[in-house]
């Protein structure tokens, strides 16, 4: 979330490295809604990597439990669940539609269906 709303204000002023010729090159309107859905991908991709290791360390610590049942036991199978529903709610309600919105602007473009017509037309 942190991510789009930074993508969507733009660059700020005090981090940014700005001189002359960065002023002289701006990105056309189509571009932003690109980069916007490729941050919240690679977003989505980093907190569904968090989840997995959530997983893993659940992993490790029912691993370790002294006995079967034990209250170790139960805090990791808590944990490895929430990891489970983390990555799969990311992935199925961030990734997923960016990736989609993504892959239909550029089947908007055309020139993925050209490209494709041009090698359906060589063979």
């Amino acid at each position: 979330m942190l991510t789009f709303l930074h993508c969507m204000a733009g660059p700020c002023p005090m981090c940014s490295e700005s001189n002359d010729t960065d002023d002289a090159k701006e990105e056309p309107a189509q571009e932003r809604p690109r980069q916007i859905l490729g941050a919240i991908t690679a977003s989505g991709l980093h907190i569904s990597a968090l989840f997995t290791c959530l997983m893993l360390a659940a992993d490790a610590l029912m691993g370790t439990s002294p006995e079967k049942g034990s209250q170790m036991e139960r805090i990791g199978s808590i944990l490895k669940e929430l990891g489970v529903l983390g990555g799969n709610a990311i992935t199925c309600f961030i990734v997923v539609p960016a990736m989609v919105s993504q892959a239909w602007m550029v089947l908007q473009r055309g020139w993925v269906v050209q490209c494709l017509r041009t090698t359906m037309l060589q063979r």
